[in-house]
């Protein structure tokens, strides 16, 4: 009996927890990384995916995607597409030839009805 009530405790607990976290999310918007982590050669390029998760406030309003740090030499983001009504782009992330090895934090962000919120990217260039 102690063991039923053990888990329908911890069963309400857990439902509780998602309630407040899918509230938090209601609130604003989300950006979220396919990868947290992108390695990648010198000379080469990566494309991952950024999903945005929207409350009914920012349904509507339009995001504009950039990057809040600065880039590394020989380092470049792009963004598919870069703005708009959209739930999803793609991320373009380019080393050249030139590009430095290392690991770096990119911060890239995205703003919607002048709220702006930024996703770390860690970056590993061999």
């Amino acid at each position: 009996m102690k063991i039923i009530s053990l888990l329908t405790v911890f069963m309400l607990c857990s439902v509780l927890l998602q309630a407040q976290h899918s509230e938090a999310l209601v609130k604003d918007f989300n950006l979220q990384f396919s990868s947290a982590t992108i390695e990648m050669n010198r000379g080469e390029s990566k494309k991952v995916e950024l999903t945005i998760e929207r409350s009914k406030q920012y349904q509507r309003g339009n995001v504009k995607l950039g990057t809040a740090s600065s880039l590394p030499k020989g380092i470049t983001v792009l963004y598919e597409p870069s703005g708009g009504v959209i739930t999803s782009s793609y991320v373009n992330i380019a080393a050249t030839a030139e590009a430095i090895p290392g690991t770096y934090n990119l911060i890239l962000n995205g703003t919607i009805n002048q709220k702006t919120k930024g996703v770390i990217v860690k970056l590993i260039i061999l």
